[in-house]
Parts: C-alpha cells; structure tokens; sequence
C-alpha cells in the first residue's frame, strides 16, 4: 500500500508503488489533485443497471489471465458465508504521503465527510497510513501531523468505527508525493537510527493516537527500497521485540506484524509463532497463478487462529500484472500498473477479488479486511476517453472524479457492489 503495499491515497491522491523486480513497495498517497474546476473526463455509469465495457485489445489476455486465477480460487471456498469480518477501507485524506496537503484548511472536514460516505456503504472500519517520520520531534511541524492525526482518531471512534494504523517511510517520488516527497531524506541514515527513530514514532502512535489496531511492521522490503537501508531478519525482529517492550502493557489496542504475500515468508514465520504479538497483518495484492498468494494468505490466518492471534488484511487491492510482468516479485513498471486500475472495464474483476478476499475472510475467521483503493469505490474512467492520458494524468482525473461522487453520495458499481457484501 502504503502498499502502502502499505501502504494511497484517494480522492485527491494516489498511488501504490513497487519496487523492481524484487522489492514490492507498500500504497502510497500522491500529490493532491487539480480544482474540480478543471474538466472532468467522463466516467463510469453508477447506474444498478451497469454493464461494464469489454476490456480492450491490448488488456484480454490479462484479464482472462486474472479472470482464471480469481475463479480458480473462488472455487475453492465454501458456498454458505461464515462469520463477516470488520469490513473496512482506506481513509481518504488521511495518508501520510501527503504530508503537508494533511494541514490544509478544510482536510479534516473532508475526511470527515468520507467516513460519512464509507459508513453508508456498511463500511466499520478505516485503516490509515501514518507515515515515517511524520511524528518524529524534530521533524517540520511534526506537532501538527499529530494533532491531525489525533482529531482523526477521534473522529474515526465517533463514528463507532475501527482504526487500523500502518506506518512505512514517506515515498520520495514526486508521482506519489508531489513536492513533499523531496523533503524527506534518507541518505545518511543507518539502521539504527531508523529503528530506534521508528520504535518512538510508533510509542507515540500507541500511546497520543490509540487505534484498534497498530501494525509495527507491514512491508520490511519496501522499508528497505525507500530507505535504501538492508537490515537482517534478525535486526527486524529486534525492532519489533524492543517496540513491544517499550509501549508495554496497551489493554485497549491490539499489536501485530506482518508483510505482504509476495514477501520473504521468515518475516511471517517469525511473527506467527512470537508469543506478544495480537495479530498478524496481510497484504494482497498480486494474487498468484491459480490463486497462488491468496492460499497463502489463507494459510496465515489458519496458523493464525490455531496460535491464538487475530489476522488481519490491511491492504488488498487487485493487482492488474501478468505473470511474465511479476517476476517472481512485483516486478515491472508500477506506476504503469497501478494507472490501469482506473478503467471501468476491469470493475467486474475487482469484484470477483473482492468476493474472494471476502469469502476467504468468512471461512477463515478473518477479523479485519480493509480495501485499499477507495476512490474505486466512488469512480472509474472511461478507458476510450481517457486511455492516451499520462499516468500521472490519470491519476488526477479519477482522483477529481472520485472527489466529485464524495461530494455528491454518489458511488461507482463497485461501491454498491461492496455495500451488499457488508449487510
């Protein structure tokens, strides 16, 4: 998402990076976007009656590639639902990476009115990117970000809503970050430092901010590609273990570790089997051949149940890459990849993802299951309209279109689509 991927963002945002080849990244957010004054290219229909486009020359092979994959592992869940999970989105307006834009007059409100909107579909839970090293003291304004992301706190458990929060370093790039970005530098900092640095802002987030739920880790590769760091499973675990003891005893939130499906599997081993820990944390993105990565994240939550944890899915958005784009990681071009998430003609995949991630969740006990990329929730493009923009054009326009539907209650097929998965 941040793919982050822990780890972004939405409405006036974007983003999911990945590294390379080997190193996926987490979901970022990305600069915001024009004024709606500027035009607005067209979008989908949210009419019930909608009827998604085919998908063009240039995507079949892909989709019917996805297409097999999500019916391949959909056909291995139970036909009657289990217990649901907390059915949960990304919070528009409140990821990290946007760094500045977050202090801005009027933020809030908007944040506010998007749990209204999420809350409508059945939505309970929200999770939220609070970036590194936006809490640390000596960073610009840090005191702010804090204050900020306090109020959202707030406001996220007046609405009787559950608050996941992830943390992953800021992305530098510009297409995730705008000029924020830049000013976060890592050159110079060493492996301590980051942990040690970390471990507080994390501290801090337990003890001032107090979600439901806080992941201590979610992407170590993805740390190590922003950061340029390399640490050792073994430095990782020792954050972990020195962060544990620090916030101590927290009756009232749940401390858990995870990673994403693609990644090293010592990381989840480890965090399985470590007796402090409440839950481990899963991101899905790419969903393997014949649903490769989905049966191991199903795996997970099963050793997850039986050592007692809770497990939770902190990111999961379909990943629209072949298996020759992956290479055996996430490989490819990201920023290309992650743009064609905007195109209405891939809403009926994302759908049936849903459907699997969810009947996954129902079968497996799953607790808590948060989608990333909620401006499809609000608005997709039209891909003759809109297929020869930029990436980053693109970005912007389903970001303004998205703004748009908030504004107006309006939501896309996928939404309405969600909001019966959630009654």
């Amino acid at each position: 998402m941040q793919r982050f991927f822990t780890c972004l963002v939405l409405l006036g945002l974007t983003g999911l990076a990945c590294a390379g080849s080997a190193r996926p990244t987490a979901a970022p957010a990305t600069q915001p976007s024009a004024p709606l004054a500027t035009p607005i290219l067209p979008t989908t229909s949210v009419s019930s009656a909608f009827i998604a486009p085919p998908p063009p020359q240039e995507y079949q092979a892909l989709y019917a590639e996805l297409n097999a994959e999500l019916d391949a592992f959909l056909a291995t869940l139970p036909g009657s639902p289990g217990q649901p999970p907390i059915f949960s989105a990304e919070l528009m307006y409140a990821n990290g990476n946007l760094g500045t834009y977050l202090l801005q007059a009027g933020i809030l409100e908007t944040a506010r009115l998007a749990l209204d909107r999420l809350q409508s579909l059945g939505v309970q839970g929200v999770g939220v990117q609070i970036s590194y090293p936006l809490l640390q003291p000596d960073f610009p304004r840090s005191d702010e970000y804090l204050a900020f992301y306090k109020q959202i706190a707030a406001d996220v458990h007046q609405h009787g809503m559950t608050l996941l929060v992830e943390t992953g370093p800021v992305f530098p790039q510009a297409e995730y970050s705008g000029d924020f970005g830049r000013q976060v530098d890592y050159s110079g900092l060493t492996n301590q430092e980051y942990f040690d640095t970390k471990r507080q802002m994390l501290v801090t987030i337990a003890r001032e901010i107090q979600p439901d739920y806080l992941a201590l880790g979610n992407e170590p590769t993805t740390e190590e590609m922003l950061t340029g760091l390399r640490f050792t499973l073994q430095e990782y675990f020792d954050f972990v273990d020195a962060t544990l003891a620090e916030i101590g005893s927290a009756d009232n939130i749940k401390i858990g570790a995870g990673t994403g499906t693609w990644e090293e599997s010592a990381y989840l081993e480890h965090f399985l089997q470590h007796p402090d820990l409440d839950f481990i944390n899963i991101h899905i993105y790419p969903i393997g051949q014949d649903g490769r990565l989905l049966e191991q994240a199903r795996q997970a939550a099963r050793r997850a149940s039986q050592a007692g944890k809770d497990t939770v899915i902190g990111e999961a958005w379909l990943y629209k890459a072949s298996h020759a784009e992956l290479g055996g990681g996430l490989g490819g071009n990201h920023v290309e990849i992650y743009s064609r998430d905007a195109f209405s003609f891939w809403e009926p995949l994302d759908e049936k993802f849903m459907q699997a991630v969810i009947g996954m969740a129902e079968a497996e006990g799953i607790d808590f299951v948060s989608f990333f990329w909620t401006r499809y929730l609000l608005a997709y493009l039209d891909y003759d309209a809109t297929s020869s923009l930029s990436t980053l054009e693109l970005s912007r326009q389903v970001n303004q279109a998205a703004r748009a539907s908030l504004e107006k209650g309006i939501f896309s097929p996928l939404g309405l689509f969600y909001q019966q998965q959630t009654k």
